[in-house]
């Protein structure tokens, strides 16, 4: 969509031409805002964490050990619990 192009500030002709910043804010959320009692997935469940797979709020705790899980299939080759 048009809203998801940005530009550096301040705006000059290179920056333009040649820097176009492409922002994905779809699945962002109005803030301040309570937790939701019931969540929809978004996501991948191979590496999503604990939270998103019992349908509670996610957070930056549920990126990092989204990240731990897909490091550690990089490292061994396979998941922990495969």
């Amino acid at each position: 969509s048009p809203h998801s192009f940005s530009y550096l500030t301040p705006p000059t002709s290179d920056s333009l031409i040649n820097r176009l910043l492409i922002t994905d804010l779809s699945l962002c959320m109005p803030w301040p805002r309570r937790p939701r009692a019931k969540v929809p997935f978004v996501g991948t469940m191979r590496y999503s964490g604990v939270k998103v797979h019992d349908g509670r709020e996610q957070g930056p705790s549920t990126d990092i050990q989204s990240i731990i899980f897909i490091v550690a299939e990089m490292i061994s080759g396979r998941l922990p619990w495969r």
